[in-house]
């Protein structure tokens, strides 16, 4: 089985090492090939050929099943195309979306990849639930992206998902092709998804997990809404 790990670039690049450090470090004890898949905007304080030669020493050193892909945009689009470019370009058997800073642990990420394990069988769209009352999100940001998270949350209520604002999801590489989604918002695209996944017939399902909001998740207000 090869899990493919999208992580749309916010971060200037010592931020972006040490993510990557981590995600190496983390995979090297599981016999499960990782495809880290990095999309990166312009102008985000690193460049593509840059950040794959840093990224390519970090993996020498290493014996892991562990590699990078990097995908340069050609202009600031937002973290929504990056997503979606990410998912149509990786090439994994299960695709993943989560953020780089981490803020939702990886143990968590792996949690989700057993769901897949356990039915492999079943095709599902498994969203990862921050707001349950086993595992508490923490250190969440009262600030802009706060206020607009509880307004999305709540004109999702429709979708009857326990958290459907969620920047982590999980879903099978021939599942999420035959969603066939043109373009996602640039922020809150996980209420398309699940629409998507509904009209194709395909289960939702929801898995609660911890969640460390920090400083380098923090809604940028030039990355727009839309």
């Amino acid at each position: 089985m090869k899990l493919s790990l999208v992580f749309p670039i916010l971060e200037e690049r010592k931020a972006i090492l040490q993510s990557a450090q981590d995600l190496v470090s983390f995979w090297s004890r599981f016999p499960v090939e990782i495809e880290v898949v990095l999309v990166l905007d312009p102008g985000r304080g690193t460049s593509a050929a840059g950040l794959e030669e840093e990224l390519s020493t970090l993996l020498s050193s290493q014996n892991s099943r562990l590699s990078f892909k990097v995908l340069a945009q050609k202009s600031r689009q937002g973290r929504g195309a990056a997503v979606l470019r990410g998912l149509n370009e990786a090439s994994g058997e299960i695709l993943a979306v989560n953020s780089l800073d981490l803020s939702i642990p990886l143990g968590e990420v792996f949690s989700a990849l057993q769901e897949f394990i356990l039915d492999r069988e079943r095709s599902f769209l498994l969203l990862g639930n921050r707001r349950g009352a086993k595992k508490k999100r923490k250190y969440a940001h009262r600030g802009a992206r706060h206020f607009f998270e509880n307004a999305e949350h709540e004109k999702a209520q429709s979708l009857q998902v326990k958290d459907p604002t969620t920047p982590f999801f999980m879903l099978k590489k021939k599942d999420w092709s035959e969603l066939q989604i043109p373009k996602l918002r640039s922020w809150f695209y996980t209420p398309q998804i699940i629409q998507a996944a509904r009209r194709k017939g395909l289960e939702v399902r929801d898995l609660e997990i911890q969640c460390t909001d920090r400083v380098s998740s923090k809604l940028r207000w030039r990355d727009g809404l839309l």
